[in-house]
């Protein structure tokens, strides 16, 4: 029996949509793509191909004009008082039929796939297993019955597998997110001149990835690197805070950056820096690795599952005490050697093999 092959979630998520993209060039027909959120709060629909798109109820018209704390409550409060029409449609629009298969992408749209009763792939993200489901019951209860009813879950880290077991005792299976190995080494041949020695913090500018703190570290440091900010995303009432701080700093911030330009940048960085409070398998960070930066990060479990020539790149600390200065003293020294992957690396964190990684995990179940 043929598949068709349906992703469910926000189209403008670069998660969702990197591994939508896998999908479609792993499928012989068309990949629809259904969602509720399309762009709004300062964020762009990265979905290209608009025609594989299909509308659920559209909230972002309903959004803040901002993404920040009171953003994230209004957008809750919505998401939950519309539960009801969006598993209506959700049932109309992909159907029960056996052969389709849905690709749930995030714990909110796993479930209302388990509610409308289709079958569907559960990917949870980092932060809604290693954080949200500890912190609160209720959110347990809304990640177990949106999990329960997947064919398969996949995570994308150990931690994250262990937690799902732990917490609702339910099984799953990593599958790494992936980056664009091809892309990422076709860039990285071509010259762009000497690498700078300045600090690059490649992570959102939110709480948890700690960017008050690397300021502060930055303007008492011996050596006082330029610190330059670049991010996916940013909370916008900590943003307000980072923007204070920095008025009396050197700092620069580039903000939001599309992939081409954020490569870029990286190329020109000799060192980065990723040390969130709480952390999954940070695509940026491997990013980062492939375009020859000395990554500064704070412990996490993924780096367990790293091979040997990625921790090279790899400076861990603990931020305690003069952790900064010592951090940077070995990533530059680190900096005067090369990357070089094997061939065992690059297929393991090649986002284009994610997708039928999981598709051969479905073979032995649907």
């Amino acid at each position: 029996m043929e598949r068709a092959f349906f992703f469910l979630g926000s189209a403008r998520c670069f998660h969702t949509i990197d591994w939508y993209e896998s999908a479609q060039e792993n499928s012989n027909k068309p990949v629809n793509f259904v969602t509720d959120m399309v762009d709004g709060e300062g964020f762009e629909c990265l979905i290209h191909d608009k025609n594989n798109l299909i509308k659920l109820l559209i909230i972002d018209n309903f959004l803040s004009k901002n993404y920040g704390g009171i953003g994230h409550l209004l957008r809750n409060i919505i998401k939950v008082l519309v539960v009801p029409i969006q598993i209506f449609l959700v049932k109309r629009r992909i159907g029960s039929s056996k052969k389709n298969i849905t690709f749930a992408h995030s714990t909110y749209y796993a479930f209302l796939a388990s509610l409308a009763g289709i079958q569907y792939v559960s990917t949870p993200q980092g932060s809604e297993v290693l954080v949200r489901i500890e912190n609160s019951v209720l959110y347990k209860l809304f990640a177990h019955i949106a999990h329960k009813n997947a064919i398969l879950i996949t995570v994308d880290s150990l931690a994250m597998k262990m937690k799902l077991k732990e917490l609702l005792n339910l099984d799953s299976e990593v599958v790494q997110n992936g980056i664009p190995i091809d892309c990422l080494k076709s860039i990285s041949e071509k010259p762009v001149g000497q690498k700078n020695d300045d600090l690059l913090s490649i992570r959102g500018i939110a709480k948890n990835y700690q960017v008050l703190e690397i300021i502060d570290c930055c303007r008492e440091s011996k050596n006082f690197p330029l610190l330059q900010l670049c991010c996916p995303f940013y909370d916008e009432d900590y943003f307000f805070k980072v923007q204070y701080k920095v008025l009396k700093t050197g700092v620069i911030i580039h903000g939001k950056l599309n992939r081409k330009d954020f490569y870029q940048r990286l190329l020109r960085t000799k060192i980065a820096i990723s040390i969130p409070i709480s952390d999954s398998s940070p695509r940026s960070v491997y990013e980062a690795i492939y375009c020859g930066c000395i990554v500064i990060v704070r412990y996490n479990q993924y780096l367990e599952d790293l091979p040997a020539c990625m921790l090279e790149r790899i400076v861990v600390t603990d931020c305690a005490g003069d952790w900064f200065d010592v951090a940077y003293d070995k990533a530059l020294e680190r900096s005067k050697t090369t990357f070089s992957p094997t061939p065992d690396t690059d297929q393991m964190y090649d986002q284009r093999l994610s997708f039928p990684r999981v598709l051969n995990s479905l073979d032995a179940i649907v």
